[in-house]
């Protein structure tokens, strides 16, 4: 997200967010830093406003909001703010600790087992980027890819659905979607990951486990 509002606040111990421990502007390649200073504990980081580039259609999108909450923050934390961990959020309910590992492990799981808030995703639409990513990033940007196919660049729409359709602790209506909107980015000219084979990636089989599976 390019020139997005970040806001950094704390979290008590019930999930309710409290003091506002920085603000920053995210750069052109989506990059922020902030310094929280010796605050220890459970943040929620949110991202407001800024553009990106859909991957679906190519399309340059406003984003509206982004969140992300990680539990015993000390010192330093890399926290990613995607479309992933915006589900974990509206899913974990109250921002507990126990409540959101296991909504962020929760959303992982539709990733393709990606460790949502420290992996960086893969920019799944610059092919030299790609050639030198790890594997399980490359599978994190094109799980986002997928999410924004499956609402046809509609990204809160498909977070929406989402969101609803995991209350139960199981993809039931969505995950169908979502594999198919994966198998459709793979064969899509934007896809410049060098993924084009589902057997090249784990997340189609993810998905479908969380579909049969709570």
């Amino acid at each position: 997200i390019k020139v997005g509002f970040v806001t950094v606040h704390a979290l008590d111990t019930t999930g309710t967010p409290g003091a506002l421990l920085g603000t920053t502007i995210t750069a052109d390649d989506g990059s922020y830093a902030v310094d929280i200073g010796t605050y220890t504990g459970n943040i929620l980081v949110e991202v407001k406003k800024g553009t990106y580039i859909d991957e679906a259609t190519l399309l340059e999108k406003t984003n509206q909001s982004l969140r992300a909450a990680v539990t015993q923050v000390k010192g330093s934390a890399v926290v990613m703010v995607t479309p992933f961990t915006e589900i974990a959020v509206r899913t974990a309910g109250a921002l507990t600790t126990d409540n959101i590992e296991n909504a962020n492990a929760l959303a992982g799981t539709m990733a393709g087992g990606a460790d949502i808030i420290g992996t960086r995703p893969a920019d799944v639409l610059n092919a030299e980027e790609c050639a030198n990513a790890a594997s399980y990033e490359i599978d994190y940007g094109l799980a986002l890819a997928s999410l924004s196919g499956m609402a046809n660049g509609n990204i809160q729409d498909a977070m929406a659905k989402i969101s609803e359709d995991i209350k139960d602790g199981k993809l039931d209506t969505q995950g169908v979607k979502l594999k198919d909107s994966l198998l459709a980015f793979l064969n899509n000219p934007n896809n410049q990951s060098g993924v084009t084979d589902p057997d090249q990636t784990e997340i189609d089989d993810s998905i479908v486990f969380f579909s049969e599976n709570t």
